[in-house]
């Protein structure tokens, strides 16, 4: 059995946050694959770069990541 997740598109910017011990930390992902974290599988590549996400995000990122460690997905949109 394979489980999988369907989701809408939304255009933007790819960031991954970690919230450690109430420290937020962002990168910003670009990548020519559809998922960052298996791109070098099938001969494609990804980076990820510091990010300054916006503060009403970071704010959100940080009330949900009240636990010791806690990682998110977010997309920035594009007009922002």
């Amino acid at each position: 059995m394979v489980s999988y997740a369907v989701q809408k598109y939304i255009a933007g910017t790819d960031v991954r946050v970690n919230v450690v011990a109430g420290e937020l930390f962002a990168r910003r992902i670009v990548t020519d694959r559809v998922d960052y974290r298996y791109a070098d599988r099938d001969g494609g590549r990804s980076r990820l770069t510091e990010w300054k996400l916006l503060d009403e995000l970071a704010e959100r990122c940080l009330d949900r990541g009240r636990v010791v460690m806690d990682g998110r997905e977010p997309r920035q949109d594009a007009a922002e």
